[in-house]
């Protein structure tokens, strides 16, 4: 999967930041930031990398359920499918809050000893519906359709072992005004059944077609053909031995683009989940604002949790 790598290289040379950042925290201080590139790493292989500085033994990673490729046929299917269901209903252009603007806004919170009330909803639509309702009480610019971008590691098993590499796809869920956790699931598992992140992983092959020269410039104009409301990475839960009881992880940075200008994030370390946003400058927020975002997506997600 190299074209995955060339395909963020191509983003990189348009000017679109890739950095992500770890940081450690203890209660609200932060004990370390680790920055990482995502053309070299995605979520999972930041997570094993980092694991490997502590104790081996009582170490856990998520299971994921990604399956085996299917047949170019069947891609191409599932990326025509992609292409049908989201593709007439792209979000509305954001408006440019500030031109002058240049700085990603932050914010982030733990939810300590968390652990979910209802185990037949998955984490991953609770927190997407969070999300979702947050933008539309936060931001003016959402407006219905809404479309997140869910990543998908394209990760058989997870060890410690796991080297850095970029093996990240996509599926992208609808919300709308009136959509519940049970439709949100439905979709999710729908598009996760029938492969569909095998199609969609084919769009990071265009540097290929099109030449990386070519690509490197259609890259700065993705958002006027292409856009989503944002994304939601959710890494999963983990045990890390050796940690300190209060310590938890969030990403203090993460990459984020005209075309999905709101990112937010989940980590389950310990037993501690950390939530973080992060705002593209056309959005117009401040770190104080992207901060209040963050405690209102937690107070919405404990609601439902």
């Amino acid at each position: 999967m190299d074209y995955i790598q060339t395909y963020f290289e191509c983003f990189k040379a348009a000017g679109i930041d890739t950095t992500l950042q770890i940081d450690r925290m203890r209660g609200s201080h932060v004990v370390e930031r680790i920055k990482f590139d995502h053309i070299t790493h995605d979520g999972i292989s930041i997570m094993t990398e980092m694991a490997r500085k502590y104790p081996s033994e009582g170490f856990s990673a998520p299971t994921l359920l990604v399956r085996p490729r299917p047949s170019m046929g069947k891609r191409l299917l599932e990326l025509l499918k992609w292409y049908v269901r989201h593709y007439p209903f792209m979000p509305p252009k954001w408006k440019e809050a500030s031109r002058g603007k240049t700085k990603n806004a932050n914010g982030r919170v733990c939810i300590e000893n968390w652990k979910s009330s209802d185990q037949s909803v998955s984490v991953n639509t609770k927190l997407l519906l969070a999300l979702d309702q947050t933008s539309r009480e936060h931001i003016t610019n959402p407006k219905p359709p809404r479309v997140w971008m869910t990543p998908v590691g394209m990760y058989t098993t997870i060890s410690r072992d796991t080297p850095p590499k970029n093996r990240v796809s996509f599926i992208d869920i609808e919300v709308g005004n009136q959509s519940t956790l049970a439709d949100i699931q439905k979709s999710s598992r729908e598009q996760l059944t029938d492969l569909n992140y095998w199609g969609t992983i084919l769009t990071m092959a265009l540097p290929n077609v099109l030449g990386k020269f070519l690509f490197k410039y259609v890259a700065k104009y993705t958002h006027l053909f292409f856009r989503r409301t944002g994304t939601l990475t959710n890494l999963g839960e983990w045990t890390i031995p050796g940690l300190a009881d209060d310590e938890w992880w969030t990403f203090g940075e993460f990459s984020v683009a005209k075309m999905a200008p709101v990112a937010g994030s989940a980590i389950i370390v310990n037993g501690k989940l950390g939530l973080s946003v992060h705002f593209h400058p056309i959005v117009g927020f401040t770190d104080a604002e992207a901060q209040v975002f963050a405690e209102k997506w937690k107070e919405n997600f404990l609601k439902i949790s």
